[in-house]
């Protein structure tokens, strides 16, 4: 199985940084993996596929994300990866301060902790969304 890293971690002394890859296959070292994605800290690298089929436009991405076409700046989708980062608390508070219907539908579709999902959901009713 293979993850990518969504916040800088530690696993047996070895440091890896967002966007990095871990081999779960490769590297006997690595255990624990299964917590560390329920924690947000990495996900797995066939949800990335699968959720994201990202088609790069000139304004921006198309992200096919369970069957729903959503389209958003580049900035957007940073923003939802740096939501998806953040501790709980924290990701709640940017949540709440998000005003983009697209980035919340984002963090919603892919971020694992289910608090954030119903954070997530809360907002976009408000604007009168999903």
């Amino acid at each position: 199985m293979t993850y990518v890293v969504l916040k800088k971690l530690r696993i047996s002394g070895k440091d890896y940084y967002t966007g990095d890859i871990i081999d779960e296959g490769a590297d006997k070292s690595v255990f624990g993996l299964k917590a560390l994605e329920n924690r947000g800290l990495i996900v797995k690298a066939e949800k990335l596929r699968s959720l994201f089929k990202i088609k790069e436009a000139e304004t921006g991405v198309s992200i096919d994300i369970d069957g729903q076409k959503i389209s958003a700046s580049v900035g957007g989708v940073e923003s939802a990866i740096r939501i998806m980062q953040q501790k709980s608390a924290e990701a709640k508070k940017l949540i709440s301060d998000c005003d983009s219907e697209e980035i919340l539908q984002i963090v919603r579709s892919v971020d694992s902790r289910a608090d954030i999902k119903k954070t997530a959901l809360s907002k976009l009713n408000s604007f009168g969304g999903e």
